[in-house]
């Protein structure tokens, strides 16, 4: 039982170890003390949800059903600034949320050429379709946030957390560089 719980004891020294350096690196890396209370403004808007802006909505549709979430993400980045796609395994028609009304308006303005790529028809919600999708988006988030969630205690939790590390850890070790052929 000593041993247990001295291994145990060791075995938590080093996830938050690990969770401080890992909490280092993504930390705001910016040389101003300005910038380090932008980051923690940034994530009290992201706890409390998506903020109301007109105009960051883009609604894709196709004749055929899109690509995963973060091939269309991908895709639309290239344009502007991607915040959220919502999009469904084999719909479709799916829904991105821009940063900004200009973003949005950059890939509307690229249309033409997106249609040409994949024959997506792209629109940018106003009005009432706008409003229903932002309460669509408030009542997915509550539901999501108010889903009962296992509850592990001690040693199972520990061992769980532990094996979620180890996992992240060889996973990171084994990617490979995979290098694309030009013409």
């Amino acid at each position: 039982l000593a041993l247990q719980k001295a291994s145990m004891a060791s075995l938590k020294k080093t996830i938050s170890q690990i969770k401080l350096e890992s909490e280092m690196e993504t930390d705001c890396k910016a040389p101003t003390a300005g910038s380090g209370q932008e980051c923690s403004t940034q994530e009290k808007v992201s706890a409390q949800g998506p903020q109301f802006v007109t105009g960051v909505i883009v609604k894709i549709v196709s004749g055929e059903p899109l690509p995963g979430r973060k091939q269309v993400k991908d895709i639309l980045a290239t344009i502007s600034e991607v915040v959220y796609i919502d999009l469904l395994e084999g719909d479709t028609e799916c829904h991105a949320r821009f940063k900004t009304p200009e973003d949005a308006q950059a890939v509307m303005n690229a249309q033409t050429e997106i249609r040409k790529k994949h024959s997506w028809n792209l629109e940018v919600l106003s009005g009432d379709h706008e409003q229903r999708y932002w309460q669509k988006i408030l009542v997915d988030r509550q539901a999501k946030l108010n889903q009962p969630r296992e509850k592990k205690r001690g040693t199972e939790k520990l061992i769980t957390k532990a094996e979620k590390i180890r996992l992240a850890k060889t996973q990171q070790a084994s990617q490979h560089i995979r290098f694309s052929e030009y013409d």
